[in-house]
């Protein structure tokens, strides 16, 4: 029986693209009688055709847009295969995890009845009619009501629009760590994604994307434009852009715990830095007391050793930044130095042959250019 449950989930996604759009496009999922909103949060999940069970973890329902608009679980993509359709979100989609396409039914009040049909026998997923609870779960024992669903395409409107929740502040301004599936711009003015693009001692060098369009996939910080979701709203798009290589930072979409699942990534103080605020209050990257990576965030990858936070810095700054090298009395060191203090010759008076580059020459920043 649990089979056809989720399957119903998929066919709840899909009927709304079916009727509402000519095409393939993003929506949020939504039950019509508790208002509670699906989340993809998981990418387990499984199908026994003889023993008619299912795994239906990687789904979860909450209530509250609050929670829906800022959350990358809660937007789903929705393809038309054929006659069928997929949908897709946090990097998977039901195909993927069961193995199924589905269909759909449309109902004459704009809701529809998400089902599904084996050896004879229909079930309709319907959301928990036990609880009033902020969160939900999926059932085929719901009815009425219970087994209606909307689909609310994502746009600018209020109760529709994608909005980034900022985490931190500084003299700055506002910052969230984001990881996606799906590509954006954004619609609101002032803001900004940053990547990482190397760490050198104490400081981690941040890079503007170059794009309109941010790529899927791209572990980002993101500068806010303000603490309000309202004002920090992006366009999700559709797009083939690859990802900057050179972005040192990685992602999770995962932190679930629910049932037999565990799908988590468990956070190591030696090796992983996250986004946080450090003791002098400027926001940077930072060694966490945290289990698990959280979901749709960013992190960075350093080797044991590295200091515990890690400035932000700019390519320019960071070049800029470079101290003199120096010898034990202070007094500049002669000679001919890289910027990580590897002495390329004795002598100063000649700078032939050296690659273009910022040198450290007699304690002072020589560029060869």
């Amino acid at each position: 029986m649990k089979k056809i449950v989720f399957l119903s989930l998929a066919l709840l996604a899909v009927s709304f693209a079916h009727a509402q759009l000519n095409g393939n496009g993003f929506y949020r999922v939504q039950n019509n009688k508790t208002g509670r909103f699906v989340y993809i949060t998981d990418d387990k999940g499984n199908i026994s055709m003889s023993t008619t069970s299912a795994d239906l973890y990687a789904i979860i329902l909450w209530k509250n847009f609050n929670k829906a608009v800022s959350d990358p679980a809660s937007v789903i993509y929705i393809q038309k295969v054929g006659t069928q359709y997929d949908f897709q979100s946090q990097g998977t989609g039901i195909y993927s995890i069961i193995g199924y396409y589905v269909n759909l039914r449309a109902n004459s009040d704009g809701t529809y009845y998400a089902y599904a049909t084996s050896s004879g026998l229909t079930k309709y997923l319907g959301d928990s009619e036990f609880s009033d609870s902020p969160d939900g779960y999926l059932t085929s024992e719901g009815s009425g009501e219970y087994r209606k669903w909307k689909v609310n395409p994502i746009k600018q409107d209020d109760g529709s629009y994608f909005g980034v929740k900022s985490e931190f502040k500084d003299a700055t301004g506002y910052y969230a760590s984001f990881y996606a599936a799906f590509p954006f711009s954004f619609f609101s003015t002032g803001m900004k994604a940053y990547y990482i693009s190397k760490v050198k001692g104490n400081m981690a060098v941040i890079k503007e994307v170059g794009s309109d369009v941010i790529p899927a996939s791209t572990p980002l910080i993101i500068k806010c434009a303000s603490d309000n979701t309202s004002e920090n709203k992006l366009n999700i798009q559709t797009n083939s852009l690859v990802a900057p290589s050179e972005n040192l930072l990685h992602g999770v979409y995962f932190q679930n715990s629910e049932q037999t699942h565990y799908n988590q990534v468990a956070y190591n103080p030696s090796t992983m830095r996250v986004l946080g605020t450090m003791s002098n209050g400027a926001v940077g990257f930072i060694k966490s007391t945290i289990s698990f990576l959280p979901a749709n965030k960013s992190y960075l990858i350093v080797p044991a050793g590295t200091p515990d936070e890690l400035k932000l810095v700019t390519e320019e700054d960071y070049t800029a930044g470079v101290e003199d090298i120096s010898i034990n009395d202070k007094k500049p060191a002669k000679g001919t130095y890289t910027l990580t203090g590897v002495r390329v010759s004795d002598d100063s008076s000649s700078l032939v042959g050296l690659h273009p580059e910022l040198y450290i020459v007699d304690g002072k920043k020589v560029v060869i250019r």
